[in-house]
C-alpha cells in the first residue's frame, strides 16, 4: 500500500494541513496492538524522506521494526510491486496488508486486502482488522512456543520419572521408567 493512499494500511493522506497529515482512525493504536504479536514492518512505495516523516508521526512509540521504501519495491507498469522475499523473513510467517492487490502480486497468498482510505473520519477498517490479526498472531505465537518446548525436550533427551518404592503404588512399573514422547510439529 502506498503512503499516499494508506500508509502501510495505516492510512496517511498525502494532503498536508499546516505541516500535518491526516491519519487513518486507529492507526497508532493498530501499530501498538500489532507489535505485541508481530514484528511490524512497513513496506511502502513512497519515497524514503516523505515516508519517514509520515511514519514518525504514526509511530511515536517506535514500534515499527523495519521500513522498506520505493527503492526496495519493483517498478512495474506504473505501480511498485512489494516482493516480500526482500524482507528476509520466512514467507510462511509473513502477512502483508495492502489496499492494492497488484502490490503483493508476487505473493498473493500472503496478502490481506484492506479498503482504501479517503480521509473518512468514521473509517473502522483498522479496528475491524486488528482482532483478526491478533487471533492469527496468538495462534502463531502459541504454536511457536509449543515447537520451542518440543525442541528443548528433544535436546534434553527422554525424561526420567522416579516412581514410589511400593509396587502397588507404581502399578507394576520398574523404579525408573523412560517416557518417550512424540515431538510436536
Amino acid at each position: 500500500m502506498t503512503l499516499q493512499q494508506a500508509a502501510a494500511g495505516l492510512g496517511a493522506d498525502e494532503t498536508e494541513t499546516e505541516g500535518r497529515i491526516l491519519v487513518r482512525p486507529g492507526a497508532e493504536e493498530f501499530v501498538v496492538q500489532m507489535a505485541e504479536y508481530y514484528e511490524v514492518i512497513v513496506f511502502t512505495a513512497a519515497l524514503q524522506d516523505y515516508a519517514d516523516w509520515v511514519l514518525d508521526q504514526i509511530d511515536p512509540r517506535k514500534k515499527l521494526k523495519c521500513r522498506l521504501y520505493r527503492q526496495h519495491a519493483i517498478p512495474s507498469g506504473g505501480t511498485y510491486i512489494k516482493d516480500l522475499s526482500r524482507i528476509g523473513r520466512p514467507l510462511n510467517r509473513v502477512i502483508i496488508v495492502d489496499n492494492l492487490a497488484e502490490n503483493f502480486q508476487y505473493q498473493p497468498e500472503n496478502g490481506i486486502m484492506i479498503k482504501s482510505w479517503m480521509g473518512e473520519p468514521q473509517d473502522t477498517a483498522l479496528m475491524e482488522l486488528g482482532p483478526i490479526l491478533t487471533r492469527i498472531g496468538v495462534r502463531a505465537n502459541n504454536l511457536g512456543r509449543d515447537r520451542e518446548e518440543a525442541g528443548r525436550r528433544r535436546a534434553r533427551g527422554p525424561r526420567k520419572v522416579q516412581y514410589p518404592d511400593d509396587e502397588t503404588e507404581r502399578g507394576g512399573c520398574t523404579k525408573i521408567q523412560t517416557l518417550a514422547r512424540r515431538p510436536l510439529g
